[in-house]
C-alpha cells in the first residue's frame, strides 16, 4: 500500500513537470540541455522509467521558474513535505 502512495505522488511530479513544460513551450530537448543530459534520459525520467535524483528537480524547477518553499509548522515538526509556488515574475 505504501508503495502505491508513493509511486502516486511520483506519478503526479511527472505529470506536473510534463504539464508546465507544454505551458511553457519547453521541449525535452530544451530540458536535456539545461540539465546536461541525454533528451532519452528526460524522457525515460517523465515517463516513469528512471528515477530523478533531488538535484534534478531542483534544476528542473529552476529552469521552469517554479519556487519550492517549506511550510513553516510541518518544518518544524520535522517534516520534509514542500509546497509548490509558481515565482512572480
Amino acid at each position: 500500500m505504501k508503495f502505491e502512495s508513493v509511486n502516486r505522488k511520483y506519478n503526479q511530479l511527472n505529470d506536473f513537470i510534463r504539464g508546465e513544460m507544454k505551458r511553457q513551450k519547453i521541449s525535452q530537448d530544451m530540458l536535456a540541455y539545461r540539465l546536461n543530459l541525454p533528451r532519452a534520459s528526460i524522457s525515460k525520467r517523465l515517463n516513469g522509467i528512471s528515477e530523478w535524483t533531488a538535484r534534478e528537480i531542483i534544476d528542473v524547477y529552476e529552469f521552469l521558474g517554479i519556487e519550492m518553499s517549506w511550510n513553516e509548522e510541518k518544518k518544524k515538526l520535522g517534516c520534509r513535505k514542500t509546497e509548490l509556488q509558481k515565482k512572480d515574475v
